[in-house]
């Protein structure tokens, strides 16, 4: 399966590691357990390993990327800091990475694309507190005008 991706920055490193591939990521936290959280949710631990595999494949230098994302906090105290997975989170985004790459090689294969139904509308329906909502507002609106 073909992948593309466009990162951040690519550094050519001479220590232990032969790349550094660094993720520029706008937090509203920097504090790691939020962070953590964050990179979860957002899949950037997926990202990290479709990055990582994929210099990986270009360079031939396996086991010899490193990734971290450079995670800047914007607001009224602006801070920044380095940020690297640990074994555990890259092995979660290894797998559902893989998954993922897996999956897209078999719908390639079948030549089928499985996935919401786009022949047909879907209705979406007014929820009770939108019509809620909508009664105050004419309610207002009346006696404004009087009624």
């Amino acid at each position: 399966v073909q992948c593309r991706g466009l990162l951040d920055q690519l550094e050519e490193t001479n220590d232990r590691y032969a790349y550094t591939i660094r993720d520029l990521k706008a937090v509203k936290s920097l504090n790691r357990k939020t962070f953590a959280r964050t990179v979860y949710e957002c899949g950037w631990h997926i990202q990290h390993a479709a990055y990582t595999s994929g210099v990986e494949k270009i360079t031939g230098e396996y086991g010899r990327v490193n990734f971290e994302w450079a995670a800047v906090r914007k607001g009224d105290l602006p801070a920044a800091a380095r940020r690297d997975a640990d074994g555990m989170l890259k092995e979660c985004g290894r797998i559902e990475w893989r998954t993922a790459v897996n999956g897209w090689a078999r719908c390639i294969k079948a030549g089928i694309f499985p996935g919401y139904d786009l022949a047909g509308v879907e209705h979406v329906y007014a929820e009770p507190w939108m019509m809620a909502r909508t009664e105050e507002l004419l309610a207002a609106a009346n006696l404004e005008n009087g009624e």
